[in-house]
């Protein structure tokens, strides 16, 4: 895999992020029902985690030499009550733990095959990835506490 080939990856993960913000920012509007005034402020707290994590992936396709996406083309619909949006961001979080999981994999695979410079960026990318990583856990561990709420 060549650096093209990284960035275009962690451009896709961009993208996903994206999706991301859509869906928080989208959900903290449209939420009903009796926990619409608790979990309104949360989805939209969300979704400001979800920007910074836009601005981050952003920085590091740029780092990489790349130009990152500035939005998200992929289909997303967002439901209305607190229980399938409450749902829906466990599997989108869940999603994130699988892939940038295999995508630490698959970074640490090409650490041989770089010079000291290029593989100090992938190393880079490696802990930007386990940080990546651990929000998602965090963020799973609260929806799911959530979830048996209801």
């Amino acid at each position: 895999m060549n650096f093209v080939e990284i960035v275009e990856l962690v451009n896709s993960d961009l993208e996903n992020e994206w999706k991301h913000l859509t869906f928080y920012l989208k959900s903290s509007a449209v939420i009903r029902g009796v926990h619409r005034n608790h979990l309104s402020p949360f989805l939209f707290q969300q979704a400001q985690s979800e920007l910074e994590h836009v601005l981050a992936f952003s920085k590091q396709v740029v780092a990489l030499g790349g130009s990152p996406v500035t939005a998200s083309t992929r289909e997303l619909l967002i439901p209305f009550y607190a229980e399938e949006i409450i749902d829906n961001a466990i599997v989108l979080e869940q999603e994130v733990v699988i892939t940038y999981t295999k995508r630490k994999r698959d970074l640490e695979a090409l650490l041989d095959n770089y010079d000291s410079k290029e593989s100090a960026k992938i190393q880079n990318l490696i802990l930007f990835y386990e940080e990546q990583i651990e929000d998602s856990h965090t963020d799973l561990n609260e929806l799911r506490e959530m979830a048996r709420g209801y």
